[in-house]
């Protein structure tokens, strides 16, 4: 289901967050983050606000209906043309890891760069940007949310993802084919319980110290999307991923390795 929200923007400097320069290409004009004021601001110096909605489709094909409108799944042009005369002026839209890499670290799935190219386009000529969101809650479909591959998941091992919950007491029904616990099993319980079990902090340290080159695989996804919008000046910056949790915050901060490891996906996406 998708996720609408009002939310008002402001230029920040969370770790997990970057604002890009990007031109040409789309009909808005671009913005830019002025490293003093911290402010967004146009080509001619101006301060911008952005004032818009979340828009979050979490499972396949991770993309809101695009051409018939529904009042809880759909972002059509009726929809854009609503946000538009209410006053947004820009979209935090999933993109999804799952989406762009969903067989392998090496494999991209050219089709739905395309439709999330076209999401874009129908909000460039609503006037709307897009700020690029790789959602993810409680790191992995395997663990009653959804973000990472099912590959990068695996890696994780299958005591660990067979284990979910644990340490909490509760057994859920797997689906026979994904091993997904079941849905409506799953929202009978909390994301906060879930963040606090084995597989996701286990989930989480992965990813931050490049466990199985999962970190690596982050970057490359990264890379491959900012590539991809990089002649769009429509798409206001990328989000690297939403609510990232630190399981191990002494060792997520310690000094000289934030820079090293953890930011290698900003690094990717200034490179595109």
């Amino acid at each position: 289901m998708i996720e609408i929200s009002e939310v008002l923007f402001v230029s920040t400097s969370l770790l997990f967050l970057i604002v890009s320069t990007v031109h040409g290409g789309s009909p808005l004009p671009s913005i830019q983050v002025d490293p003093d004021t911290q402010h967004f601001v146009d080509e001619f110096g101006r301060i911008r606000i952005f004032h818009g909605v979340n828009v979050v489709y979490k499972q396949p094909p991770f993309l809101p209906n695009l051409t018939d409108f529904d009042p809880q799944n759909s972002l059509t042009e009726f929809d854009l043309d609503n946000l538009h005369k209410w006053g947004f002026n820009v979209i935090r839209f999933y993109t999804s890891w799952m989406g762009v890499n969903p067989k392998s670290p090496n494999e991209f799935d050219e089709t739905y760069l395309s439709q999330l190219s076209t999401a874009v386009s129908m909000m460039e000529n609503k006037s709307i940007y897009a700020l690029l969101d790789c959602h993810q809650d409680v790191f992995s479909r395997f663990f009653c949310g959804e973000g990472l591959p099912d590959w990068a998941a695996k890696n994780l091992g299958n005591e660990t993802l067979n284990r979910f919950p644990f340490p909490f007491p509760i057994n859920f029904t797997r689906d026979s084919d994904t091993g997904y616990p079941v849905l409506d099993e799953c929202l009978k319980y909390t994301f906060g319980q879930y963040y606090l079990t084995e597989g996701v902090i286990n989930g989480f340290k992965m990813l931050y110290t490049d466990g199985n080159g999962t970190l690596e695989a982050f970057g490359s996804f990264w890379h491959k999307v900012a590539s991809y919008f990089a002649d769009r000046s429509s798409v206001l910056g990328y989000e690297l991923i939403n609510e990232p949790s630190f399981p191990a915050l002494a060792d997520v901060l310690q000094m000289g390795l934030v820079d090293q490891k953890y930011l290698a996906p900003i690094q990717c996406v200034q490179k595109s």
